[in-house]
């Protein structure tokens, strides 16, 4: 059995893009047109723990982004991010203006509007990290994080089960 492809957003789902472009209280979204915004945003809370419990589950987990298309150096400070915080997801990084465009079985990601349809049109399970800066979700990023690993773990349980389940029914000859 292959392993199931997670892909991981990276800005609000592993890196604080809100939290970066925020100054006294106000979002400035100009911020990310600054040289260096994107290398030095910080992990989201929770995330650097469970994005590696997902990779120790036995996952394929790749990061799936979309950079700024007209910052050049959104690109490449995104690899570089990923380099410091995640060097060994640091060949399985996939830069995109179009998740849509991306078969894998799950993606995580902060943004529910742009992406779960497209996302699922391919076939795969979107599941929504609600990245909390006060006001959009009653949970913790760390709580975020806990529960998707939590449901990842049920998930590899369910695989187990049912790769055992057909093991047996192979191994005894039954129809299936």
């Amino acid at each position: 059995m292959s392993k199931k492809i997670i892909f991981v957003d990276l800005d609000d789902t592993i890196a604080d893009f809100i939290g970066s472009a925020t100054v006294a209280g106000v979002f400035d979204y100009t911020r990310m047109y600054d040289v260096g915004f994107f290398f030095n945003l910080k992990p989201i809370d929770g995330a650097l723990v469970a994005v590696r419990q997902l990779i120790d589950l036995g996952y394929d987990v790749q990061i799936l982004s979309q950079p700024v298309a007209i910052s050049a150096h959104s690109y490449s400070e995104k690899i570089q991010w990923i380099g410091v915080h995640f060097p060994e997801l640091i060949s399985k990084v996939n830069l995109t203006q179009d998740k849509g465009l991306f078969k894998g079985d799950y993606l995580i990601d902060d943004n529910y509007f742009k992406w779960k349809d497209k996302f699922e049109a391919n076939g795969g399970k979107f599941v929504h990290f609600m990245y909390s800066a006060g006001t959009r979700t009653q949970l913790s990023n760390r709580e975020c994080w806990e529960n998707i690993v939590n449901f990842f773990k049920e998930e590899a349980k369910r695989d187990k089960e049912k790769e055992s389940a057909k093991n047996q029914s192979e191994g005894t000859g039954e129809d299936r």
